[in-house]
């Protein structure tokens, strides 16, 4: 249950960077930088 509601709140944030990163080609570059890694 608290992994389903991690993936849940990790789905939400990586959309919401995603969204604001369409705005600027920098902060693209920041949110690929910052996500990828984790993965």
């Amino acid at each position: 249950l608290f992994t389903g509601c991690f993936l849940t709140l990790f789905t939400v944030y990586a959309f919401l960077a995603h969204l604001s990163g369409m705005y600027s080609s920098s902060t693209q570059s920041d949110y690929m930088e910052t996500v990828y890694p984790v993965f």
